[in-house]
């Protein structure tokens, strides 16, 4: 396997680009319905739309510098997550989305906070971005918990896509 891109680390987290070879554990993550009922409809994806959506994040990062990709343990190597930043505003490519999600073996070990403050940082020291937002279900408790944690702020709920969206402006030096 070719090394892939690390984009940062965080005291227990490698986030990386992500490689075909990845798809088996990403169909584990993506696949359990307990972990997509945190971000979606609550239905694990098919092998083919993770592959598809794998694909799709590697291409979109060559092309734009920025993409969802691998979270990785540094101590063992072993996948537990996916998720990252995105340029996905053409007119604003200086705002940049954040996303994630972790495996159900590692909820509740702080692992989305740190992710989460390593991906800001990131995208305000590296990609030059001046607004980094976030959206979540406002019934997943934790991942908004973890949005305030962060400093990022309340901007509402958008009842057409069910998220809370919050966001975070670079801090003026």
């Amino acid at each position: 396997m070719k090394p892939a891109q690390e984009l940062f680390t965080t005291a227990r987290l490698r986030h990386r680009v992500g490689h075909p070879d990845d798809l088996d554990p990403l169909v584990a993550i993506k696949g359990d319905d307990r972990v997509m009922a945190q971000v979606g409809n609550g239905r694990g994806m098919p092998r083919g739309k993770v592959r598809g959506r794998l694909h799709g994040d590697i291409n979109w990062f060559a092309a734009h510098g920025a993409a969802h990709g691998i979270i990785e343990s540094r101590e063992t190597g072993v996948i537990v997550g996916y998720g990252g930043v995105g340029r996905y505003d053409r007119d604003r490519p200086d705002h940049l989305e954040l996303g994630y999600l972790f495996q159900e073996a590692c909820w509740g070990q702080g692992l989305g906070s740190e992710f989460v403050q390593g991906a800001i940082d990131y995208s305000f020291t590296t990609l030059g971005a001046t607004l980094v937002h976030a959206c979540a279900m406002p019934q997943n408790k934790a991942s908004c918990r973890i949005m305030e944690k962060s400093g990022m702020v309340f901007e509402g709920y958008y009842p057409e896509t069910d998220r809370n969206v919050y966001q975070l402006a670079r801090p003026v030096s």
